[in-house]
């Protein structure tokens, strides 16, 4: 929107400490402030020195962004990680509420 990043990382600092708000929202407002301070952080860097992924297009199309975070990283991908990701993000048995096995398609649109 516009806000330099610097700028809405001190506004959001300028309310950690605000006791008068809920726990919570103070985390909350904590996480928010770290993840502008890494993205600003992220900025500064050349392009060929940072990879910027999505969650949302992770989550709906995994397997192609598996293969570019190897070879951004220099390293081969190993036999198997390609079906091990299509395996585990094609959903699995919904009943097990800690399972790691999810239907990233759908958990992009929570």
């Amino acid at each position: 929107d516009g806000i330099p990043l610097s700028d809405e990382f001190k506004r959001l600092t300028s309310t950690l400490d605000d006791k008068t708000r809920p726990p919570h929202m103070r985390l909350a407002a904590r996480w928010q402030a770290v993840n502008a301070k890494i993205f600003e952080d992220i900025l500064t860097l050349p392009n060929e020195n940072r990879l910027i992924v999505y969650l949302e297009e992770l989550l709906t199309n995994p397997q192609p962004y598996v293969k570019v975070m190897y070879e951004f990283i220099g390293m081969p991908l190993p036999a198997g990680v390609v079906d091990w990701v299509e395996k585990n993000t094609q959903g699995g048995n919904e009943n097990i509420r800690y399972s790691t096995s999810r239907n990233s398609t759908q958990m992009a649109s929570i």
